[in-house]
This record gives structure tokens, sequence and C-alpha cells, in this order.
């Protein structure tokens, strides 16, 4: 019998490392000001983002990293905030409409993978991993709630069997088997697809599709958490900068749809 397609993952790669939240849970979605606490004279204070103003729960205001000051969010606060929301609702919905599901992905075909391939046995190994992709855990005892991790894809050709290997790494070197497709351990091509589908041919679109969201997110809380910008937060052209960024990801999305 057939050994049934196994992976770690439960869409195209390790779920630790797949976009897990579209953003993070709302306690940590903050906006930072670069402003001295006007208390103790400690580091920026943060914004709990204002998701309805009215909302009894919500605890909306600056706050004090290093002291229990507190001051509650203005009118201009909340203007400010709506302002940014209405400019990323479009940025979702375009997201949305051009995430393809797992099923409905176009497939590397196995004769594809291996067209270029040497007769008899070979081992081919990614020495380095491809562009950082980026990843939204929604832990909530996670402080930065974004990470990076990167993939490469081992293959070969052993007693004649063929195999292909997933792995990935993370900022710091630690690397991960995610999956694999092998015919030394009983799969056949009828397996394939399942693999393709899952491990190979979903990783442009969640290369771009985790890039925009990260600069929503950006935008959002004027933060850069994984400090992928020269730039600074507390630029005056912080949330245009990041909206361009979120809009060129989206672009590139669309156009693999």
């Amino acid at each position: 019998m057939n050994k049934p397609f196994e992976s770690m993952h439960n869409d195209y790669l390790d779920p630790d490392k797949h976009l897990q939240a579209e953003m993070p849970i709302k306690e940590n979605l903050l906006a930072r000001t670069d402003t001295e606490c006007p208390s103790c004279g400690g580091n920026a204070a943060w914004y709990f983002e204002p998701v309805d103003r009215d909302d009894p729960d919500l605890d909306a205001g600056w706050h004090c990293e290093e002291c229990d000051w507190m001051q509650e969010a203005t009118d201009e606060d909340f203007t400010r905030q709506a302002d940014i929301s209405d400019r990323i609702k479009p940025l979702w919905a375009r997201i949305h409409a051009a995430d393809i599901p797992p099923k409905d992905r176009k497939i590397s075909s196995l004769a594809d993978m291996f067209a270029n391939a040497p007769d008899g046995d070979f081992k081919w190994d990614d020495n380095e991993a491809g562009d950082w992709h980026v990843w939204c855990c929604g832990e909530r005892d996670c402080p930065s709630q974004w990470h990076k991790a990167a993939y490469a894809l081992d293959m070969g050709r052993e007693g004649g069997k063929r195999y292909v290997e997933a792995r990935s790494v993370d900022e710091d070197g630690n690397w991960d088997f995610d999956a694999s497709w092998d015919e030394r351990e009983g799969q056949t091509e009828s397996d394939w697809d399942e693999f393709a589908r899952y491990t190979l041919d979903g990783q442009m679109d969640e290369f771009f599709k985790g890039w925009a969201r990260y600069w929503i997110h950006c935008a959002e809380t004027r933060t850069d958490v994984l400090s992928e910008s020269s730039k600074s937060p507390s630029d005056a052209d912080w949330v245009d900068f990041c909206i361009s960024a979120a809009e060129d990801d989206i672009k590139y999305l669309e156009m693999g749809k």
C-alpha cells in the first residue's frame, strides 16, 4: 500500500510559519510614539488601536512602558486612525480577492520538476534559502507577533527512486524539515499533486500576501517590528510609505492569479 502524503503543515508550509492570523491579536495592535513619557521621562508610550471609540471595554490611549501613566486618546487620535483604516480597507479587499485556495492552484508537474535532472542517481541540495517570507503567529504571549522564514528545496534520485524535500530556516539559522515527496518511502506520482499544491505552488502567493499584510500592520500601528525599512515610523510620511509598499506587493499577488 502506498504511503500517504505526509506533511507537518496544514497549508503549504509548517503551520508555525504559516500566516495563521491575518493580523496580530487586538491587544497587540499597538502604535508607538517617540514622545517621552511626561510622568517618568521613560521610553515611548503605546497606543491601543481604537476599533470603536464607544467600546466600554477598549482602553484606548497613550500608555507608558515604564510607569503607570496613561492619557486617553483624543478626537484627533481617533480621526487619524479612522483615516488610516479607510485607506487600508480596499487593500484587504484586494488581498482576499487575489487569494487562491490550494485546491484551485495550478501545480507544477512531476515531469517538469525533474525535466533537467541527470540520468541515474544524483543529489541537489539548496545551499542557501530564498528570500525572506514574513508571517504573523497571532500568539498572545508573543511580543513581536511577526516573524521571518526562508525556504529551500532539495531533490535527487537514490537507487533509482526520486525525492523532493522542503526545508525552512528562521532568522536565527535554525533549519526545519517541512514536507517531502519521496519514492523511497513508497509514494507514487499520484501523491505528487497534493505535495506540489500545498508545498511548492503556494510559495509565491504567500510571499507577497505576507509582506502586504506586514506593511498594512506597520501603517496601522506606526511600527516596524522586523526593522525592514530604513525609514523611521516617526517620519511624517510613514503611513504613505507603508501603504505604497503594501500596494506593490498586492500588485504582484494579483498578477499571479
